[in-house]
């Protein structure tokens, strides 16, 4: 019982940078983001404990619970991009490593509505702690996504960052990601 909850607790936290960030993505296209979503930039998030600058013109979206352990802390989204953090409670008895494996796996293949291939990962860090970098080819009937996710543990939580856009922009957009990425920092 405690393995099947596990698993599902796994599959939560694989696909929710990816159903959050392509959710946040997919459903402004053509609005121009026009829904309301002010946020100060730099964005400060106290209780999760880290400040971002995300890029000028895009809109963010904070706070709210996909499950009891799990948060999308804030969703960032640009007409040809999105980015969300999303927090998750490690589990008394599990690791990040052990996390983050199963995770992989569960994003692997057919999906309802949608195909995730591996094309890349890796290692790195972001604000000095060690991070699994995975590049992701997301196939959905309204096209292909290339997906980049940063999973990192911190203070007890694993933290998701994940960045979406169309494939045919990643070349364009990425480097917009790679500005978040400099600006993120614990506080």
């Amino acid at each position: 019982m405690l393995a099947r909850k596990v698993l599902i607790v796994l599959l939560i936290v694989a696909g929710a940078v990816a159903v959050v960030s392509s959710v946040a993505y997919v459903s402004t296209m053509g609005t121009g983001g026009s829904a309301s979503g002010g946020l100060p930039n730099p964005y400060t998030n106290r209780a999760y404990g880290f400040m971002v600058q995300y890029p000028q013109g895009w809109k963010g979206y904070e706070n709210y619970k996909l499950d009891s352990n799990t948060s999308s802390v804030v969703t960032f989204v640009g007409p040809n991009a999105s980015i969300s953090i999303v927090a998750y409670t490690i589990p008394f008895g599990q690791s990040f490593d052990s996390i983050d494996a199963s995770s992989k796996q569960a994003n692997l293949g057919q999906h309802k509505g949608y195909t995730m291939n591996l094309q890349s990962e890796g290692v790195g860090t972001l604000s000095g702690i060690p991070t699994h970098v995975r590049v992701w080819i997301k196939k959905t009937p309204q096209g292909d996504y290339q997906e980049e996710t940063l999973h990192f543990a911190n203070q007890g939580r694993i933290y998701s960052i994940g960045f979406v856009t169309p494939s045919s922009l990643y070349n364009d957009q990425v480097g917009l990601f790679n500005q978040f990425l400099k600006s993120f920092s614990f506080i």
